[in-house]
């Protein structure tokens, strides 16, 4: 493929020995990384951000902005600045096979970890009897300082994926019924598929806003190996940042003409839907007053006394 079919990406310029909080955080963002994960997909487990501590007030707790970092985590620095001389070898193809008379369709992927979630978004073609998927849209946020749990996390990864396949399906005038959403928690299917009403407040105006962008119909489970989105969420390295086929293309049954879609899972954890949901109203009135249980929402049981 010609250079000039190809974006690439630019690995940062080295740092100097005398390496500050505040320096540390402008490398990533002074990069500007065409439709690639950019640094929270590449940031592992071992990432020298994820070394320092937190606090409430500040990101930095111990650690000055302009004082130097401690040893253990420019060193840190150094052999992860090394490895993403790796980037300049990744190719993204400018064209991602959409054409006005092929069909197209959207597959929209997300995930939540402990720190940080993300979506990322397809591009699903067929032409002359050969299906193709490319990457064309993904995002990731930090997770916020506060703790909280991961399905609240992933939700908020629902909406991220939400906002950003209706953006894609906008700009690509693609029908609302060839755009598919996947997740691999059935804990966020629940959700998304009740009305918001019946959940506490924190889970209800999110809820809502993804019902507002796309129709429940589109969400659909997908097992964990196969989501795309757990290499943004989990993290990858520069050097397995290329060959990650999973990441570039989505799952491997996105380029054959499947007939069935992964069904949806049964919900395992009970108990965190009975935490995030209203308690069922039970409600003891008289018989002239029987009109007011219309007024009470999700009311189970009702009983009218005579």
């Amino acid at each position: 493929m010609a250079l000039w079919e190809c974006v690439g990406i630019q690995p940062p310029t080295p740092f100097s020995i005398r390496l500050t909080s505040r320096k540390e955080l402008n490398i990533p963002n002074a990069q500007f990384f065409p439709i690639s994960p950019r640094y929270s997909t590449l940031w592992d487990c071992s990432h020298p951000l994820s070394s320092l501590p937190r606090c409430s007030c500040s990101r930095f707790e111990l650690i000055a902005w302009d004082d130097p970092l401690p040893k253990s985590i420019l060193k840190k620095w150094k052999d992860f600045s090394q490895d993403l001389s790796q980037l300049e070898q990744i190719q993204i193809p400018r064209w991602i096979g959409s054409s006005p008379d092929c069909k197209r369709e959207i597959h929209g992927f997300f995930d939540a970890s402990a720190r940080v979630y993300d979506a990322v978004v397809y591009m699903r073609t067929y032409v002359d009897g050969v299906y193709s998927s490319r990457i064309i849209a993904p995002k990731s946020r930090v997770a916020p300082l506060k703790t909280t749990t991961i399905p609240r996390l992933e939700l908020q990864g629902a909406v991220l994926l939400a906002e950003l396949a209706h953006h894609v399906q906008q700009q690509f005038d693609i029908p609302p019924t060839d755009v598919y959403l996947w997740t691999n928690t059935s804990i966020c299917l629940h959700w998304i598929n009740c009305h918001p009403r019946k959940c506490k407040i924190y889970i209800a105006n999110r809820v809502s806003k993804i019902q507002a962008l796309t129709q429940p119909s589109q969400w659909n489970h997908v097992i964990s190996e196969l989501n795309p989105a757990d290499c943004g969420s989990r993290g990858l390295s520069p050097s397995d940042l290329k060959s990650a086929k999973l990441w570039w293309h989505g799952p491997a049954w996105l380029l054959t003409d499947y007939e069935k879609k992964p069904s949806k899972s049964t919900i395992e954890d009970q108990d965190v839907i009975q935490r995030e949901e209203l308690k069922p109203v039970l409600a003891l009135l008289p018989q002239n007053q029987r009109a007011v249980l219309t007024h009470i929402p999700y009311c189970e049981e009702q009983y009218i006394l005579d």
